[in-house]
């Protein structure tokens, strides 16, 4: 994924931000005046965990998700990518649900995995992977200026 970013008035050269979403961990990176340069996360981190949790009303994001999992196995999600375009019944994510603390069900529109979340709610990978990009792009507007 790549799409242009407005840079600071003051910046000459227009920048490609890049985005690399892995199952386990996401990296930011721009390019301009043809170097490329990581992109840290809130935390001084050029690598932010690819986890999703939700806590004490608040959802949180990267390595604050990642850092509470062990005691909220049940709303902390992981492996997103992996459940990512897979119906409920793929082997893949029988296999993988075993190492899972949080709970998972078909959803009933079309059988993808579905996430249950607070309020008696269920997200989709592809909502809870929304959720971490977005939250990525604040890191990346700050630092690309905009």
């Amino acid at each position: 994924y790549a799409s242009s970013v407005r840079l600071k008035p003051d910046m000459s050269a227009a920048g490609v931000l890049g985005l690399d979403v892995g199952n386990t961990c996401c990296t930011m990176a721009v390019m301009r005046h043809g170097t490329v340069q990581l992109i840290a996360n809130e935390q001084g981190s050029r690598s932010t965990p690819t986890t999703v949790a939700f806590a004490d009303g608040e959802t949180l994001l990267g390595e604050a998700a990642a850092a509470q999992a062990a005691r909220n196995p049940k709303l902390t999600m992981s492996d997103l990518l992996l459940m990512l375009g897979r119906d409920f019944d793929d082997p893949v994510v029988q296999a993988a649900r075993s190492r899972w603390g949080f709970l998972t069900s078909a959803a009933e529109k079309d059988g993808a995995v579905s996430v249950a979340v607070p309020g008696g709610k269920t997200h989709t990978a592809v909502r809870l992977l929304s959720l971490v990009v977005g939250g990525l792009r604040g890191a990346a507007d700050s630092f690309c200026g905009a």
